[in-house]
């Protein structure tokens, strides 16, 4: 009877201390920034929400949300764009709504103020939510990175490890496929495994050939900009995953008929001990780079 009762205190002991880590990581919410970035920052009014990362501001500018991609509301078609919105597409523009909708915001910048399409780069605060972070917790949104707008990099791929190990949004539905069955998920968030079995480089970029048990073949594609995360990991450097079986996760694009996937980060090539690390750093980590 003794050991039954001290078994019982154990497990509710367990039970209470993961739970208060998941609690503390949820809550770990960035506020507003502190007071060394508010002077990059300014008040802007948003008109209107377009889908989950990108707004309208009164002024007729469009912002787009950095560091994050959500699901495609829309889709270029024979005949210009057309509504076929991508599975949790309407639920994070409905978010993003709720967030932003009408709202004087507070944004931030990061070095690269626009894109190619002349959208102004933004983080977005509401009062005390910081809008990007929300959204990727949610599940709602995947972490993108595109140097040198990296300010806030590690707020959301801390927020994105909760979301995936949760399976929130688009993490519960995130589909575990071989090579050979891409086809059949382009447009999707997906784990894609197989053995890399090249490596070759353009001017712009670095492709991972990969095979899986047949003759198919995916692309991985990693931009140069962004070489420099795969390069500062001990374990990272893509030569080293030669002749070896990796596991991808992101959203399966297709090329010339070929599917394929372009990684930001190393963190969307999934290796346990990485894995492992990184949640653990999660667990244990209740301060960010931007607030200290």
């Amino acid at each position: 009877m003794m050991m039954g009762h001290i078994t019982f205190i154990k497990n509710a002991i367990f039970r209470f201390t993961v739970s208060f880590l998941v609690i503390l990581v949820v809550d770990s919410r960035v506020p507003l920034p502190a007071e060394d970035l508010k002077d990059k920052g300014f008040e802007l009014q948003i008109d209107h929400v377009i889908d989950g990362d990108t707004a309208r501001l009164s002024d007729g500018r469009t912002a787009r949300y950095l560091g994050i991609d959500t699901p495609e509301v829309r889709r270029k078609g024979r005949n210009g764009w057309e509504y076929a919105p991508e599975p949790f597409a309407e639920a994070a523009t409905e978010l993003n709504e709720e967030l932003v909708g009408g709202k004087t915001v507070f944004v931030v910048p990061d070095e690269k103020v626009t894109d190619k399409y002349g959208r102004v780069l933004l983080y977005v605060f509401v009062g005390d939510v910081f809008v990007n972070e929300e959204i990727v917790l949610r599940g709602l949104a995947r972490v993108t990175v595109f140097p040198p707008n990296i300010e806030y990099l590690d707020v959301l791929l801390r927020a994105q490890e909760v979301a995936r190990e949760e399976r929130r949004g688009i993490w519960g539905v995130c589909a575990n496929i071989d090579v050979r069955e891409a086809h059949g998920h382009v447009g999707e968030v997906c784990s894609v495994t197989g053995e890399v079995k090249g490596i070759k480089e353009t001017r712009s970029e670095v492709v991972m050939e990969i095979k899986g048990n047949g003759v198919d073949v995916f692309n991985v594609t990693i931009f140069k900009g962004n070489l420099r995360f795969f390069e500062a990991e001990k374990k990272g450097r893509l030569s080293e995953y030669l002749g070896k079986k990796i596991c991808v996760t992101g959203k399966v694009t297709e090329e010339k008929g070929i599917p394929g996937m372009v990684l930001y980060h190393p963190y969307q090539i999934r290796d346990e001990l990485r894995h492992k690390l990184m949640v653990y750093n999660i667990l244990h980590t209740t301060s960010c780079h931007c607030c200290s």
